[in-house]
């Protein structure tokens, strides 16, 4: 009997994917995938046409977003799911990540020309199509003007985290991201921890609240599955996983429909939602 599969990450253009939300959608209906979430990038702004098309196909259908926050001194990216769109308080978040993220982008467009590419910030504006601009979206326009072969290359010599051209950005801090999600009704989970946390990094997210980790992920081995599976299980938190779907990588459609989840951790993630929604009704 096929495994029924939610797959819980996935990015559109309304980030930094290569498809339109319901393209997006689309793609993992044919995959036979029973449930799935639009987790763009510090905006929710493809979730109606995501939410609309999934509706259509018979898709189960979960809000998402990826939330990029600050943690001990790196970036951490903070997956929320189920949450109430329209709270105000987590447009004002995603808002000031969108504002923070396009300065960043002004920084390291500066950086590059410094170093002789004749790269201007309306290019990378155009290319990112009202997006929240990403270095990905940089990494293209330089593609475009062939000053690299691949995204790998780009990002390996110029805009990766130790190269020349790379500008951090001021994030909002994991614990006041985590609080976001919650108030607005919908629960946070660790994307993608692979190896870059320890048991005292785990230890201080699930005292901020954290509801669960992400352990399937394309770039998780199965030691590193188990590691969060159990660590879930312990402390009974959520499992979630999903493709970390784009679209512009022959690897993106080869995962779509083979790295998710079974359906029944989506129901968990479900009925949590849920239940967590009414309590702040009654408070």
């Amino acid at each position: 009997m096929k495994r029924k599969l939610a797959d819980l990450h996935l990015h559109s253009t309304a980030s930094d994917g290569k498809l339109e939300p319901a393209s997006v959608i689309n793609h993992a209906f044919e995959c036979g995938l029973k449930a799935v979430s639009l987790t763009d990038h510090d905006t929710i702004k493809g979730l109606p046409e995501a939410e609309m098309q999934a509706r259509q196909l018979g898709l189960e259908f979960i809000n998402g977003v990826e939330l990029s926050t600050f943690f001990d001194g790196r970036e951490c990216h903070i997956l929320g799911y189920g949450f109430d769109a329209d709270d105000e308080d987590l447009w004002k978040v995603l808002n000031h990540q969108v504002c923070q993220r396009n300065d960043r982008a002004g920084a390291m467009i500066d950086e590059l020309n410094k170093l002789g590419f004749e790269i201007t910030f309306d290019e990378v504006w155009a290319e990112a199509d009202n997006a929240p601009i990403s270095r990905v979206h940089i990494a293209r326009v330089m593609l475009g003007k062939r000053y690299c072969a691949t995204q790998n290359e780009v990002f390996l010599k110029f805009l990766g985290n130790d190269a020349p051209a790379y500008v951090p950005f001021e994030l909002i801090n994991a614990e006041d991201g985590i609080a976001a999600i919650h108030r607005a009704g919908g629960v946070a989970i660790l994307a993608h921890p692979s190896n870059y946390y320890l048991y005292e990094d785990l230890k201080k997210l699930m005292d901020w609240g954290i509801d669960g980790f992400e352990y399937i992920h394309p770039s998780h081995n199965y030691t590193q599955q188990m590691k969060y599976f159990n660590h879930a299980k312990n402390f009974d938190l959520l499992i979630t996983g999903g493709s970390d779907f784009h679209g512009y990588l022959n690897k993106d459609f080869i995962n779509l429909g083979l790295v998710g989840i079974d359906i029944e951790h989506y129901h968990k993630l479900a009925k949590e939602i849920t239940r967590q929604s009414k309590n702040i009704e009654l408070t």
